[in-house]
């Protein structure tokens, strides 16, 4: 079965899908942004293109690009194997 939205606009991007599904199992039940929800949006970069409640958006992206470096030397890859469906 194949389901289709009315209006093209409707869709929801395969990108922030698939970001979505990495940041899941990083997320808390009590919310907010954690520090390993920022690594890994830092790799994702190009595919998560939201920004969280909080800071202005330019200075989100600045920090993305300060901390990505430093994510992919602790090993935070944009695929990770425990966000795998099954």
């Amino acid at each position: 079965m194949i389901i289709r939205p009315e209006k093209e606009e409707d869709y929801l991007p395969i990108e922030l899908a698939y970001s979505l599904a990495q940041l899941y199992p990083l997320m808390k039940p009590d919310g907010g942004l954690t520090f390993s929800m920022l690594m890994k949006i830092s790799v994702l970069d190009d595919l998560f293109d939201t920004v969280p409640l909080g800071p202005p958006p330019a200075f989100f992206k600045v920090m993305k690009k300060t901390i990505q470096p430093y994510a992919r030397l602790f090993g935070v890859t944009p695929y990770d194997s425990k966000s795998k469906p099954n």
